[in-house]
This record gives C-alpha cells, sequence and structure tokens, in this order.
C-alpha cells in the first residue's frame, strides 16, 4: 500500500533451484505499484522439473528463495522548494558574514 505522497513500491518474489550450476527450476514475480495504490498478492505455485541422477555422483545443488521490497519516497515539491529556499537564505547570510 502507498500513499498520495508519492511512495513508489516494488517487491519481487524469486524461487530457483540448480543442479551442478543446470537450472532446473526458476520462478520470479516482478510487482510493483504507484503513489496511493494498493495491492494484496496471493501466489501459489508448484514447480516441477526432473532430471537423470547417476549413482554414487556428487552434486552441487544450489536452492534459493527469496523475497525483496523496495519502497522509495518521491519528495513533495512544495518540500523540495522550501529546501532549496532554506539553502539559499543559509548561503545569503553566509555571504553576508564574509562582507562584515
Amino acid at each position: 500500500m502507498t500513499d498520495s505522497i508519492g511512495y513508489v513500491d516494488r517487491n519481487e518474489i524469486v524461487a530457483t533451484l540448480d543442479l551442478d550450476g543446470s537450472n532446473v527450476l526458476f520462478f520470479d514475480l516482478p510487482l510493483g505499484i504507484g503513489p496511493n495504490a494498493a495491492f494484496d498478492v496471493s501466489t501459489s505455485r508448484t514447480l516441477t522439473g526432473t532430471r537423470s541422477l547417476t549413482y554414487d555422483t556428487s552434486y552441487f545443488v544450489f536452492v534459493q528463495a527469496d523475497a525483496e521490497t523496495i519502497a522509495h519516497n518521491v519528495p513533495e515539491p512544495a518540500g523540495l522548494v522550501l529546501a532549496l529556499t532554506a539553502l539559499a537564505g543559509l548561503a545569503a547570510q553566509a555571504e553576508r558574514r564574509k562582507k562584515a
């Protein structure tokens, strides 16, 4: 859920299974919304795949389940103007002190 101030939200769900560097299973669900929006996602996936294995052989298995959320606050234009005005005022005051 985001508000009207300007949050941008990005989410991603990743699931992968590799066998000796070869991808057996992979799932990626990127999601994103902009300001003043909401979403509710429920997912249930069954990932299936097969690989033949040789008896008495070592294998490297890599399993990853990852969920990431990133939220960015986009500043309001009025807040940016206020901050720039304050910086300009501080610079002007510093210049006046230098001259005095």
